[in-house]
């Protein structure tokens, strides 16, 4: 089956998509499956299967398109759940600058989504870019609903402070405070 729907009709896009979401259905629950047991390297191989097969779908980022708007959004929730997914798998693996890209890229695509910037702030972290992490963490906490993740997300913020702080070494009595 040629997976590349950029030609064909509008019902013929729909089927398409449609034989496509069952098969990244499929591939993300297996990647799912390696990442719960620790298998970081198939999980990643399963993710980046579902990326390079949906981004092959133009249509998809055509919104008013001829195909289903509710498909079309179940497409492109994979593939920014595939993209987050893949960064946490880097991550595990401590491949940051891999997991940085997917989290740029899984923000790219979905910019409410307050995970994708939870995932960015922890590269960021990894990456040792503090200042970054710090703006990427009060991103995340406007983006953010929920009062418990509020303090999540400010002990996060004090974390990197405190390595901050590490890093630079005690202040000088010199140094302005």
């Amino acid at each position: 089956m040629n997976w590349d729907t950029s030609n064909p009709t509008g019902n013929e896009h729909q089927k398409n998509l449609q034989t496509i979401e069952t098969l990244v259905t499929k591939w993300k629950g297996e990647g799912n499956d390696h990442y719960h047991n620790k298998r970081f390297q198939p999980a990643i191989d399963q993710y980046s299967k579902i990326i390079q097969l949906l981004k092959l779908q133009h249509i998809l980022f055509q919104p008013h398109s001829s195909i289903e708007e509710s498909l079309r959004q179940s497409l492109l929730n994979v593939l920014y759940i595939s993209y987050s997914n893949r960064c946490a798998c880097h991550l595990q693996l401590n491949q940051l600058q891999p997991a940085y890209n997917d989290a740029k890229e899984c923000i790219s695509l979905k910019a409410d989504w307050p995970k994708g910037y939870h995932r960015l702030a922890n590269c960021l972290v990894r990456l040792e870019r503090f200042d970054e992490a710090l703006a990427t963490y009060e991103q995340l906490r406007l983006l953010e609903p929920s009062a418990d993740r509020h303090r999540e997300i400010d002990q996060a913020i004090q974390k990197v402070r405190d390595q901050m702080n590490h890093r630079n070494g005690p202040r000088q009595p010199s140094q302005p405070a």
